[in-house]
């Protein structure tokens, strides 16, 4: 069961447990505390009234200090239940059953190029698919950033690598691979690729140099290693400046 069902089941069992410890509550503080005799069902309508903060002379609250102190404890609880139900429990679970649930398969691939999760590394080369037409899929393990590449008009598709082995299934069609993930990640989907059949190019983005000749061995094209040129180029530059130069 998701996580969203969980807390709306919690919070439905919550509130009659609520009612009937208030409402007992109540009896006993009526009964031993003010000398009165109080039916449960007045007193679980009490409790509800109390909870859901419409319950101004429902019955006589008592002029006891504990009695008045249990009635602060219900109206205090029943606000309190209502801020934290809404957004932590209510609201996800109605987004999840009503938002557009993102696609955990491939679509069509024929001359699609396929994107292994999202970074601002390959904004740039989406930008020029998206003007020259050039159409891509975008697999994204994080469901948050799914949502929001989604909503950026991107074709996503949401799921995780080591989760769902026929994830990828349907890349043979795809005009190439581009793997933009941890270095780990990558490897798996070159490989899932290459079982589901795609022979195309694959260009993998690697985080460590030390990655290049695993990724190339599992089935990579090409590999390309943007944070260490960076790193190696601002070396570069910084060396000259530096007395005496640096060396490697």
């Amino acid at each position: 069961m998701q996580r969203s069902r969980w807390r709306l089941v919690l919070v439905l069992l919550t509130v009659p447990v609520a009612v009937v410890v208030f409402g007992s509550l109540f009896v006993l503080a009526a009964e031993h505390l003010e000398g009165r005799e109080t039916d449960f069902w007045s007193a679980l309508e009490w409790a509800l009234a109390m909870l859901s903060g419409a319950g101004s002379g429902i019955l006589a609250r008592g002029t006891h200090p504990l009695t008045v102190t249990l009635t602060i404890l219900a109206q205090l609880f029943g606000m309190l239940f209502l801020v934290l139900a809404i957004p932590f429990c209510l609201r996800p679970y109605l987004e999840e059953r009503f938002e557009a649930r993102l696609p955990h398969c491939l679509p069509p691939m024929r001359d699609v190029i396929l994107f292994y999760h999202y970074s601002s590394t390959i904004e740039s080369v989406l930008d020029e698919c998206k003007q020259s037409g050039t159409a891509f899929v975008i697999v994204e393990e994080d469901m948050a950033l799914a949502r929001r590449l989604r909503n950026r008009g991107y074709d996503v598709v949401f799921g995780k690598m080591d989760d769902d082995s026929r994830l990828l299934s349907g890349v043979e069609g795809a005009r190439a691979l581009v793997a933009n993930g941890p270095d780990q990640g990558n490897a798996m989907c070159i490989l899932s690729a290459r079982e589901n059949g795609f022979e195309g190019p694959i260009y993998a983005l690697a985080e460590d140099l030390p990655y290049r000749p695993p990724l190339l061995q599992v089935g990579a094209s090409e590999v390309l290693t943007p944070l260490p040129v960076l790193v190696a180029g601002l070396a570069a530059r910084a060396s000259t400046h530096i007395s005496p130069p640096i060396e490697g």
